[in-house]
């Protein structure tokens, strides 16, 4: 029983609802029809009145333009002797009320008769007039000008209120040859009087303007003022195009910012040097449309308010159902299509970048296991470490939406901290040697070397800060402190403090520089680019590392943005895991037999390199100006003591030592010298020789780039210092390479990914085959028997995973055996690595694949 009541209520409901709105929409339809096709009237209207105000005007202008010209013809065909008489010339002009003045010009202005009194000889600047444009034959016309007449104009005597004048020039020829220009100074209001008083003087307007969209005379100050240029204006671009006449709709703006809606009509013809136009006020023909129809609006309002009372409560509480259940599904639809696409979006542009960027750090590593010189061996590095960083920042922007959904997890991983923060200094060094900017890295002895955290996501943040701070600095400093603040609870706290010295930020503008998609100025995304990501990118990771990240200006100018990060000790655990030694030689086991000079002439510099040197127990002397550098080689090399001498030098200090005072010297004396030169990114061609010398005459020579570190400058101290035998002894120490024998199948359709796969693998000891895609694969594994396969997902023709389904298929049925696949891929989501796994891989590798990820995989399976 309750249901059928239920039922009922509903079906009634449902009838009101659909009455009451097809009375509503019945009302609403004929009301609408009616007043649209009313308002389409009475706009119609409109625009023929402004159609033929247009008209009537261009014909009026036109008239009086050629007689204008006409009067000019007539004038110009006078003798020489007529002209000498200017009353003749002024009784010619009486006939037409409109010209004030007519006078006869040079090419140069210089008047050679006129119609006024006291202007002959008097020389015109065409310019001046608005007349400097060259026409050829055809009439001109000038500049609006406030002045009465000719000697108005050319003894300075402008400015008046009400009274102005309109200058048309024409270049005719005299018939004793002679080219002239003959000047007629118009009124302008007669050029639209009596059409001013047929459109509304507030909203309206009359107007001429010449090619550039100079208003020449106007009957509105407000919208269009005398000599004016309106150059955006359509009807200026129509003309252009030699479009005679047109209308359009267009939003005006007067001096007092108040905004009219004009519709405007516009004529001229090809001999016509202006336009005319009449601009009638869109808003004021609605506004009078609306006030006209309010009769029909009220009783229209009144009629749907009945029906919407007689409806409202079922018709609410319907509409309001299904708009909510309209509204979930959409936004659920939209939801999975977003995310969909996202997630297809983000999976191939991490492959299309992934693909190049294997060859790029796989070349450089390549290049890395030949014989290098310590600079090239540098530049190598220093590309690597930024190839490795693009690839890092690809990874955060595939890792955006999960920081916004809390889905982001830092890697466990011990690290050198020290390192980690000098490589993201010197991922640097090359743009801030071209910008001029010193690089300084300081980190406080306090401050542990090893720790246990996420050192790529140390590096992003380090690296976004850095990196803004070179962007937004033309000259000075970037300098980069780490500091030591606690550990509790097995827990190391450590402060990194970015300063610059650049434009800064406004303080009104430091709290929403955190914000995706946020910059401090618009201006600055314009001249520095960037999509304003990379802060907020940071600051989520800074959470995730247990920290707080702000910003502050400096006093001097720039900014220094400080951030902190927490971090685990390390454990032995950790150490042996790592399988690397971290403790060598100690400098100062030998620092007693060596006197230690630092020469840098930067005060800065030179403080961070004193407080490096004491962290190795080192007291050096200080050499801060080229003559002082001088002398004191001089009398080192005087002394003739046996003691090992070591110069921490910059390269700009060392460039002033002459190679030919070096080879004048006994070249023995030099063998007691070694020379630590610190650049900021190369030696210059200069340096390089002069360090080619010294090594000829036995000066040991090493180089290191800016910023260096702690456990840097202790290692490059010990090999220019240590004994040959126990140099000999560490050299015997190092551990070859692993070398792994089997045949590797590389199944790559990108011809430089197989190069750079088989170059690794064989200098590896491998013997690597390739195969362009799947099909292809399957025809070498049926003709010989390979110990690995390495498989590309994403192939033409038959892809990764349809082949490892094929191989594994083939192994089964025909009782082979199984052969190890890997796949090597740029795709990165969890989604491909759970595909590849159930095709029957065994192991995945993501590009780029560096050498030991490679070792790692044949480690595992030869």
């Amino acid at each position: 029983m309750a249901i059928e009541v239920g039922h009922s209520k509903t079906s009634a409901a449902l009838g009101v609802y659909r009455f009451g709105a097809a009375v509503a929409l019945f009302i609403g339809v004929v009301s609408s029809v009616y007043l649209w096709q009313d308002r389409q009237d009475t706009l119609a209207r409109e625009q023929a009145r402004g159609e033929l105000l247009t008209r009537i005007l261009f014909n009026h202008v036109s008239r009086t333009l050629e007689s204008t010209t006409t009067l000019i013809t007539a004038v110009n065909q006078w003798s020489d002797a007529d002209f000498r008489d200017q009353a003749k010339l002024q009784t010619a002009i009486e006939k037409s009320s409109f010209i004030r003045s007519l006078s006869m010009l040079s090419e140069s202005g210089q008047v050679l008769a006129s119609s006024e009194e006291g202007v002959v000889h008097h020389v015109v600047k065409w310019a001046s007039m608005g007349l400097e444009r060259d026409v050829g034959n055809d009439l001109a016309a000038g500049r609006w000008q406030p002045a009465r007449n000719l000697f108005d104009l050319n003894n300075g005597h402008a400015g008046l209120q009400d009274i102005a004048v309109l200058p048309l020039a024409l270049r005719t020829q005299r018939p004793n040859g002679q080219v002239v220009r003959w000047l007629v100074l118009i009124n302008p209001k007669d050029l639209i009087d009596g059409f001013a008083e047929s459109v509304d003087a507030d909203c309206d307007a009359v107007y001429v303007f010449d090619y550039a969209g100079r208003i020449l005379a106007s009957s509105s100050k407000r919208w269009f003022p005398n000599d004016q240029v309106f150059g955006n204006m359509p009807a200026v671009q129509s003309v252009s195009r030699n479009q005679e006449f047109g209308r359009y709709l267009q939003t005006q703006t007067d001096a007092k910012q108040d905004v009219e809606k004009l519709e405007v009509h516009f004529r001229t013809s090809a001999n016509l040097p202006v336009t005319v136009a009449v601009a009638i006020s869109r808003s004021s023909v609605e506004a009078q449309w609306w006030l006209s129809s309010k009769g029909v609006l009220a009783l229209s309002v009144m009629m749907l308010i009945a029906t919407y009372l007689l409806t409202k409560h079922i018709a609410a509480i319907w509409v309001r159902r299904e708009q909510d259940s309209f509204a979930m599904a959409r936004a659920l639809n939209a939801a999975e299509t977003a995310n969909q696409a996202k997630s297809s979006f983000l999976a191939q542009m991490s492959h299309e970048i992934r693909t190049p960027i294997n060859s790029m750090v796989g070349m450089t590593e390549l290049a890395l296991g030949t014989p290098l010189n310590p600079e090239q061996k540098g530049y190598l590095e220093m590309s690597r470490t930024a190839s490795k960083s693009l690839l890092r920042l690809i990874d955060d922007i595939l890792d955006f939406t999960r920081l916004g959904a809390n889905r982001l997890t830092l890697d466990r991983t011990a690290f050198d901290l020290h390192t980690a923060c000098q490589q993201a200094m010197k991922g640097f060094a090359f743009q801030a040697e071209q910008k001029k900017i010193d690089l300084y890295l300081v980190i406080d002895p306090e401050v542990p070397q090893w720790v246990m955290g996420d050192p790529l996501r140390l590096g992003q943040v380090l690296q976004n800060l850095l990196g803004n701070a070179l962007k937004f600095s033309d000259t000075g400093w970037v300098k980069l402190h780490v500091q030591f603040l606690s550990e509790l609870n097995a827990q190391v706290r450590c402060s990194f403090e970015v300063t610059d010295t650049g434009i800064g930020i406004p303080v009104e503008k430091m709290h929403v520089i955190f914000s995706p998609f946020s910059q401090a100025d618009a201006s600055v995304n314009r001249k520095f680019g960037g999509s304003g990501l990379g802060l907020s990118i940071a600051k989520n990771l800074v959470n995730l590392m247990k920290g707080e990240i702000s910003v502050q200006a400096r006093e001097e100018g720039g900014s220094v943005f400080t951030f902190t990060a927490q971090f685990e000790p390390l454990t032995h655990a950790d150490i042996e895991h790592q399988d690397t030694r971290l403790q060598g030689h100690g400098f100062d086991a030998l620092s007693h037999s060596v006197d230690v000079v630092l020469i840098e002439s930067n005060p800065f510099a030179r403080e961070i390199l004193k407080t490096l040197l004491a962290s190795q127990q080192i007291t050096p002397q200080e050499i801060v100006t080229p003559a002082s550098l001088q002398t004191c080689l001089e009398a080192w090399l005087q002394q003739g003591l046996s003691r090992q001498t070591l110069w921490v030098i910059d390269h700009s200090m060392l460039a002033f030592i002459e190679p030919a005072f070096m080879l004048a010297q006994d070249a023995q004396k030099w063998r007691q010298l070694s020379w630590l030169v610190l650049s900021d990114f190369g030696l210059n061609h200069d340096v390089q020789n002069l360090s080619a010398v010294a090594r000829t005459l036995g000066v040991k020579v090493a180089n290191l780039y800016k910023p260096i570190t702690a456990q840097e400058l202790n290692r490059t101290l010990i090999q220019l210092t240590q004994r040959d035998e126990l140099s000999d002894q560490l050299t015997s120490t190092q551990k070859p390479k692993a070398q792994h024998a089997g045949h590797v199948l590389v199944v790559e359709d990108t011809p430089m990914n197989q190069q750079l796969a088989q170059w690794t693998l064989q200098k590896l000891g491998c013997t690597v085959d390739i195969a362009e895609n799947g099909e292809v694969a399957l025809q070498k594994i049926r003709t010989s028997a390979y110990d690995l396969i390495l498989m590309d997902l994403q192939m033409p023709g038959m892809d990764g995973l349809t082949a490892t389904y094929e191989i594994r298929r083939i192994e089964i049925t025909e009782a082979l055996r199984m052969t190890p696949i890997v796949a090597m891929t740029a795709h990165v989501l969890d989604e491909d690595r759970v595909l590849a796994q159930k095709a029957g891989m065994q192991d995945f590798l993501i590009k780029p694949v560096s050498a030991s990820e490679f070792q790692r995989v044949l480690k595992r399976f030869l």
